[in-house]
This record gives structure tokens, C-alpha cells and sequence, in this order.
């Protein structure tokens, strides 16, 4: 039995010597924060917009990703990475997602819902990044849709409301939870209508809420 344990001691030794490093399975992932920073004024003959690029922090680096910008907010994933949607400026639009993998520190586009893709729908992603509420916007109405990120299955979907006609969004979704979703509308006669809902349930909740006609 002596033996036995001099030749275990014997072979860690050797290991170690040869620079054998055994790495735990457990080790947790690196952590990582976004934030939209450096904030830059876009303007075209029709609309002006307010645009950052985005930075991202995690446990040994802070990167700035390149050659991005977005007018929406960005979430950070675990696991997963930090998504969002990028600004065209050629085209005065949202056209396409991204995320952005903070290890290999690699931008890939995500293709949308065609009915995401314009001037108005102003996206905003869940908390957890699993699903994106926005404003589908054609022949002069709203509607409010809640699906799946990117392009899965509609998990809401309002009434179209008739809107006033402009060059800016006529609404503003926004999120309370991951499960939980509010989406102002800017609707014809004056109104605000609000909806509020679950991705479980829908939409639950609408009122209206009156509003001062637009100069």
C-alpha cells in the first residue's frame, strides 16, 4: 500500500512538471454588461434621431462594437450574448437584429419579422431577449404585436388602430418583466391607447388615455 501511494504522489509530480493544467468542468461563465454610450445626433430630410453605439463590459475587458449604431435599447444575455437591433442610416431605418458575442468579440446579423423591418415599428426586446414587442405599421394603422424573437410565433396581437401620419413612430412599447409588456398608441381621434399583457396570456388590458391634438 506504501508503494501504491508513492507511485500516485510520483505521477502527479510528473504532471505537474510537464505543465498539465486539469481545468474544473464548472468553472462559471464570464459575466458581461451593455450600455449605450456616445450618443450622436441623425438627421435626414424627413426625420432626426438620437443614436448610440454600444459598449460592452465584461470581467477583463470593455469593448466598444464596431461600426454599430441603434436608436433601441440592447439586452445582455447570459450565455447567449448581447442582441439588439441595428440603425441603417442609408436607409433611416431598422433593417436587420444583431448579436454580439462578447468571447470571440464577433457581430452577426439577425434577420426580422418582415413586418419589424421600417421607420415605425420601434422594437423593444424582452429582458430576457426571448421575444420582442413593436408596433406593425401599414395603409395608416397599428397594430400591436408581441412574438417570439426574431421571426417565431406571435404571442399577442392587438386591433389596428387608425394613426396620425408622420415620419416618427406612433407608439413606444416597452417591457416590466420578461413576462409582462405595456405598449403605448398614438391613435386617430387624440388618443393614447395603452396595452398592457403577458406573453402567457396576451393581451389583457386596454384603455384609453386622452391626449392634446399635435400642432
Amino acid at each position: 500500500m506504501p508503494e501504491l501511494r508513492s507511485m500516485g504522489v510520483a505521477a502527479l509530480l510528473a504532471l505537474a512538471a510537464g505543465g498539465c493544467v486539469i481545468v474544473p468542468k464548472d468553472l462559471p461563465d464570464e459575466r458581461f454588461a451593455a450600455a449605450r454610450v456616445d450618443s450622436l445626433r441623425w438627421s435626414s430630410e424627413s426625420s432626426e434621431k438620437t443614436l448610440w453605439r454600444v459598449e460592452v463590459r465584461s470581467d477583463t475587458a470593455v469593448d466598444t462594437i464596431p461600426e454599430l449604431l441603434t436608436d433601441r435599447d440592447v439586452v445582455a444575455i447570459p450565455k447567449v450574448g448581447v442582441e439588439g437591433f441595428a440603425f441603417d442610416t442609408a436607409r433611416g431605418a431598422i433593417h436587420q437584429g444583431f448579436r454580439y458575442d462578447p468571447k470571440k468579440r464577433t457581430v452577426k446579423p439577425i434577420v426580422l419579422a418582415e413586418d419589424l423591418v421600417g421607420p415605425f415599428a420601434a422594437p423593444a426586446l424582452s429582458p430576457d431577449g426571448r421575444h420582442v414587442a413593436y408596433l406593425a405599421v401599414a395603409d395608416g394603422k397599428a397594430r400591436v404585436v408581441v412574438r417570439l424573437f426574431p421571426r417565431g410565433r406571435i404571442v399577442a396581437d392587438g386591433p389596428p388602430l387608425a394613426v396620425p401620419p408622420g415620419d416618427v413612430a406612433p407608439g413606444e412599447p416597452a417591457w416590466t418583466s420578461a413576462d409582462s409588456f405595456t405598449v403605448l398608441v398614438d391613435a386617430l381621434p387624440f388618443r393614447r391607447v395603452r396595452f398592457r399583457g403577458t406573453v402567457a396570456s396576451g393581451i389583457t388590458a386596454t384603455d384609453t388615455i386622452p391626449v392634446a391634438p399635435r400642432p
